[in-house]
């Protein structure tokens, strides 16, 4: 059948999932193409899909805001090299003129 190959896991995987997520075995059914769950088991499941989707998120929101943080960082990293450059230019400069327009001293004996 098509439907058979369609899908991708068979019953022992359902009921090893099941067992991993300790749902009790009296509390769900499993059919040919469903599982049939009691209403404790369907809470515990949308408990740990809630928790699984706030993983989610709490991971790409960190993710995106280290993502903020370097490209401030970067943003910083060229003013302060902007700035350097500035500041050893002027001091280049400044130096220079004093030195160069020093009256020097000459010596009458």
């Amino acid at each position: 059948m098509i439907h058979d190959k369609l899908c991708c896991s068979s019953q022992n995987d359902v009921k090893h999932v099941m067992m991993m997520l300790n749902l009790s075995r009296d509390n769900f059914q499993l059919g040919h193409s469903k599982v049939f769950l009691r209403e404790s088991e369907k809470l515990k499941l949308d408990y740990k899909l809630h928790q699984q989707i706030i993983s989610c998120i709490v991971t790409i929101q960190r993710w995106f805001r280290a993502h903020l943080m370097a490209k401030q960082f970067s943003k910083l990293k060229s003013a302060v090299i902007s700035i350097q450059v500035s500041f050893r230019w002027y001091a280049l400069v400044t130096m220079y003129s004093l030195s160069y327009c020093r009256p020097t001293a000459v010596a009458t004996w």
